[in-house]
Parts: structure tokens; C-alpha cells; sequence
């Protein structure tokens, strides 16, 4: 089993469906053998750029976040948010 680690926009992408991500990486992600984890930096870049208007995610924070917490790489494969034990989202704008 590997540890991987996805940097932001590999997130981004992985879970936009974004072309930009390269088919080795997309099966890198997918592969059940695979530790996948997503820094909790990741959702503070997310929601910085969010609140900036440089990026559309849908559902925003919580959406991003509800798709790490579902299992939602694959069946039973769902990222670790590896980094501070509790996450507070600061924002002017609904998240």
C-alpha cells in the first residue's frame, strides 16, 4: 500500500472531473491498494480561493468536504483529511 498525497488542485481536479488530470493520476487515485489523504490546507486553499471569486466548486467548503468523508474515489476507498484535528472555516460568504 501506498500513502499519497493530493495537493490541492489534483483534489480539485480529481473530484471537477477535470480534464487537466492526467489518466495515470486518475488511476494512481482509484487504485484500492492506495492510501489516498488530503491535507486540511487543501480545504483552507479551497475556501480562500472561494471567497476571492477564483474558484467555483459545487456545495463549496462543505461540498468538498462531504466528498472526502463519503468514500467518494471509489467504494470503500474514501481520502483521510490528514492535519489539525478540527477545521474552522472562517468566511464572509456562505460556504
Amino acid at each position: 500500500m501506498k500513502a499519497i498525497l493530493l495537493d490541492t488542485h489534483t483534489a480539485i481536479w480529481f473530484f471537477n472531473g477535470s480534464p487537466s488530470l492526467s489518466e495515470t493520476a486518475k488511476r494512481v487515485i482509484l487504485d484500492p491498494t492506495n492510501r489516498v489523504n488530503v491535507s486540511v490546507v487543501s480545504v483552507w486553499e479551497l475556501a480562500v480561493k472561494i471567497n476571492v471569486g477564483k474558484l467555483t466548486f459545487a456545495g463549496g467548503v462543505a461540498g468538498f468536504l462531504k466528498l472526502l468523508d463519503n468514500g467518494s474515489i471509489a467504494e470503500h476507498h474514501a481520502p483521510t483529511l490528514i492535519g489539525i484535528g478540527a477545521i474552522a472555516v472562517v468566511s464572509s460568504r456562505p460556504v
